[in-house]
């Protein structure tokens, strides 16, 4: 008899992860083998017990979905993770990618999607629907941006001046006219606002955080 494949649910939502263990649960090839309210709690229990595939939200409490691979694949770099998100920016799917996801979905796929994902994940393939897939290319033509400009694009976001810029960061008015260029170009943006939405919209900076 065929095994089934072993599945590991992680949510910080209680209804979401019912939902989820009912569409795995309601099938023959597949089985719940733990549940989950955020990345620490997902990591003991995938030490106990190896689940297959590891699907798991994005957003959550005590370590996200991306900080929550990368400490798995440390130490298990086979696990096979894939992640459920409302998160469909650039920057954030990059961030997942490079952290060793074997697949991504928006949290607006039907059941049917994201168990034919577990399907893929667990039979060695990655599954990343083709929107997922046009903006991984589209991030993967550009480099990553420094840690100073990604101070800079913050505080800009934030509607800080250059003044404001360059009090913040302790950087001369130069510096703060040369990074602030540097951020539009890597944009690929004329101002400071197109550069705000475009740093929102693909996930560089998350408003609140």
């Amino acid at each position: 008899m065929k095994e089934k494949i072993g599945v590991l649910i992680v949510d910080d939502h209680a209804m979401v992860r019912i939902g989820l263990i009912e569409a795995v649960t309601a099938v023959s090839d597949m089985q719940v083998t733990g549940e989950a309210a955020n990345g620490l709690a997902a990591i003991k229990l995938y030490r106990k017990e190896r689940a297959d595939v590891i699907l798991m939200d994005y957003q959550m409490p005590e370590l996200d979905g991306v900080e929550t691979t990368i400490q798995l694949r440390e130490s298990f770099p086979d696990a096979k993770v894939i992640l459920l998100s409302i998160r469909e920016g650039e920057e954030d799917i990059w961030r997942a990618t490079q952290a060793g996801v074997k697949g991504y979905l928006p949290k607006s796929s039907s059941m049917r999607q994201v168990l034919t994902a577990i399907r893929q994940v667990h039979a060695g393939q990655n599954s990343f629907p083709p929107e997922i897939e046009n903006k991984i290319m589209q991030r993967s033509n550009r480099s990553d941006m420094t840690e100073r400009e990604l101070d800079v694009l913050h505080l800009l976001v934030a509607g800080k001046c250059n003044k404001e810029i360059s009090t913040a960061l302790n950087l001369s008015d130069g510096s703060v006219r040369l990074y602030v260029s540097r951020v539009l170009l890597r944009l690929d943006v004329k101002d400071r606002t197109q550069a705000a939405v475009k740093a929102i919209q693909s996930g560089l900076v998350h408003l609140g955080q």
